[in-house]
């Protein structure tokens, strides 16, 4: 039982020699936004955005011949 006493005071000892820290009083930082966009509103755009590209595509190909319905 003794070995951790010992480490107890070796931890006690140790929290004394550490400089005292400070708490600074900071402003949160201000919140990025792209396009003014909230991040729900950024995950729709870009789902719109897959969607509109993945329909392009298909018409690409089937305009091209590539694909056949």
């Amino acid at each position: 039982m003794s070995n951790l006493d010992d480490l107890r005071q070796t931890l006690d000892d140790f929290d004394d020699d550490l400089p005292q820290t400070r708490i600074i009083d900071e402003e949160p930082a201000p919140e990025r936004r792209f396009l003014g966009l909230k991040a729900s509103e950024r995950a729709v755009l870009a789902v719109l955005l897959f969607l509109a590209s993945l329909l392009l595509g298909a018409g690409v190909l089937i305009v091209t011949g590539r694909v056949v319905l």
